[in-house]
């Protein structure tokens, strides 16, 4: 039986823009030029969510659940079954 999961998503986006210009000269089809410039800009941001869950086996005193008597966390549990979560051992 653990005493805690730690479940950690990484949540990320990214976005892109980039232009070119080209220029090409062509003089009685003896000389050809040409130029191109381009440019390209890359924009990334993401987040980092951390949920912990802890067994109530484990708590201390400490901790809001520790201060909870036996009935109380009945009552919990009970109303996590009516709210339609399947609790395992």
């Amino acid at each position: 039986m653990p005493a805690e999961v730690e479940v950690v998503f990484q949540v990320e986006a990214q976005r892109g823009e980039g232009n070119s210009v080209n220029v090409n000269v062509a003089l009685l089809d003896l000389v050809e030029a040409g130029s191109e410039r381009s440019t390209q800009v890359t924009r990334s941001e993401g987040n980092t969510i951390t949920i912990r869950f802890r067994n109530v086996v484990f708590a201390t005193n400490e901790q809001l659940v520790g201060l909870k008597s036996a009935e109380e966390l009945a009552t919990l549990l009970q109303a996590l079954r009516d709210a339609g979560l399947t609790l395992t051992r």
